[in-house]
């Protein structure tokens, strides 16, 4: 990993540097905003390397439909610049939003996650929920949930 990279909040708006590129590309930038981006319960977090912003996540208090929960956070839009995959970003990113969640009291934490980013999550003792089903027109998706401790 970078060893200068940082993680800090970020407003919902400065994601879009990430997620156009890496989750949107080739679509208009509106279709970077997420419900829930403004919500005060909403949570940010950009990854920095030399003062540029190279990886962002976001979190919305949602409850899953199945996996029930008191405070249950559902995570969106972990994207790293490609230049950049592969040296553990989106792990510390992940890490570093699990902790926020863990200091907001959530028990739990659920994504819908795309099939390449499959073994990611998996490898961050993510558990798998259900059968694969198709977001358009992103393609297909699995959900993957972790309970945090209380």
């Amino acid at each position: 990993m970078i060893s200068t990279v940082t993680l800090d909040a970020i407003p919902a708006k400065l994601t879009h540097l990430v997620r156009h590129p890496m989750l949107r590309k080739g679509r208009p930038l509106a279709s970077c905003v997420f419900e829930g981006d403004e919500l005060e319960t909403s949570v940010h977090l950009g990854a920095f390397h030399k003062g540029q912003l190279v990886g962002v996540a976001s979190a919305y208090l949602k409850e899953h439909t199945q996996l029930k929960s008191k405070w249950s956070y559902q995570i969106r839009g972990v994207a790293v610049l490609t230049e950049f995959q592969g040296q553990h970003i989106g792990k510390a990113l992940m890490e570093g939003i699990e902790q926020q969640l863990s200091s907001k009291a959530s028990t739990l934490i659920w994504l819908n996650a795309r099939t390449k980013a499959v073994p990611f999550y998996k490898a961050l003792n993510y558990l798998p929920f259900g059968d694969a089903f198709n977001i358009a027109p992103i393609g297909q998706h699995y959900c993957y949930f972790k309970h945090l401790k209380a």
